[in-house]
């Protein structure tokens, strides 16, 4: 009786074990060859492009952060299109003064919650172009105003030498001065 019942249990766990052998088999074939698939498959250029300009870009944060504008500015082309939140299409010289005037009145510069995407063409492939979205913090110089969590968005297309060649950039451009304005006023009146 009891060499019956470890036929019976053998013959069970052999069919189970043979099961799982075979799904495991099957399931290392598939994505065996999935993976192989993947590999033989040539990268997309646009990908590799933004993954080059994504570096770039957060680079490029980190120098105006660090107030280091010569070397910040020195990441846009010459010859860049630069679409601000507030109107038209400005060139670089307008750029650089806009960049020197944020240093010029604030300090402190922190972008923050950096979320970068590829950007993509007309048939949505990605095109080596980068968004970002993010949250900028600073403060007012002479006031000492904080200004915390500025939600930001740019799109930024950049040149075969890794320069940003035309930008957009979204936020609200007047909170920060309208809040410093506001500021001003109470004080006069304190006064």
């Amino acid at each position: 009786m009891l060499l019956s019942f470890l036929k019976i249990n053998f013959m069970k766990n052999f069919k189970l074990i043979l099961a799982i052998a075979i799904l495991a088999a099957i399931s290392y074939s598939c994505n065996n060859s999935a993976v192989q698939k993947m590999m033989q498959e040539p990268e997309n250029p646009g990908m590799v492009q933004y993954e080059s300009n994504q570096k770039l870009y957060d680079e490029s944060f980190d120098l105006f952060c660090a107030n280091n504008l010569d070397e910040f500015i020195k990441t846009v082309s010459e010859d860049v299109l630069w679409h601000p939140p507030h109107g038209d299409s400005l060139t670089k010289s307008d750029w650089s003064a806009d960049m020197k005037m944020w240093h010029d009145h604030f300090e402190n510069f922190k972008f923050t919650n950096r979320q970068y995407f590829p950007g993509v063409d007309e048939s949505f492939e990605p095109n080596g172009s980068v968004r970002v979205y993010g949250a900028w913090s600073f403060n007012h110089k002479e006031t000492g105003m904080e200004f915390s969590n500025q939600k930001w968005y740019s799109v930024a297309n950049f040149n075969d030498q890794g320069q940003q060649d035309e930008m957009w950039e979204y936020f609200d451009a007047s909170y920060s001065f309208l809040k410093l304005l506001e500021a001003s006023l109470v004080e006069t009146e304190e006064e």
